[in-house]
């Protein structure tokens, strides 16, 4: 791995101060449910019929509102899935990669408990709307 993991309050700091993207992989519904406010949505994972599937347009969606020169941070639920999508990122070339560790929920043990603190209960901002520009959305709207 040589992309440097963040915890909520560090994420915040450098969105604060600098030019980053911070991008929300997960579902369309779990990033309407809630997010890091000012993120993007790109979901890793799309929902078909039956289960969820890799999203094969990933790296050209990141694309579509960034370079591979940028400075982009990756969020998901608990670091798993924008673990992979930052590996995936980093083997397409993008230099400057972080990742937000724990994710949004953080993690939970086997009784559902939180043990580790992710965005959410860290008392930063949270979004529950945003432009369509920065939502999974766009795409459908294109689409039609």
């Amino acid at each position: 791995m040589s992309w440097t993991l963040l915890s909520a309050h560090e994420v915040h700091e450098l969105i604060a101060s600098d030019n980053v993207f911070l991008i929300d992989v997960r579902t369309e519904i779990e990033f309407s449910q809630g997010h890091p406010a000012g993120s993007y949505n790109i979901p890793w994972m799309l929902r078909s019929s039956a289960n969820l599937v890799r999203n094969t347009d990933f790296i050209a969606d990141v694309l579509r509102i960034c370079s591979r020169e940028d400075s982009i941070i990756l969020s998901c639920k608990s670091g798993n899935r924008s673990s992979r999508a930052a590996a995936a990122l980093q083997r397409a070339g993008f230099s400057s990669l972080y990742e937000l560790k724990n994710g949004f929920e953080g993690r939970r043990d086997s009784f559902g408990r939180q043990t580790i603190e992710g965005w959410k209960a860290s008392g930063l901002p949270i979004g529950f709307d945003a432009p369509l520009s920065r939502t999974y959305h766009w795409k459908n709207e294109e689409l039609s």
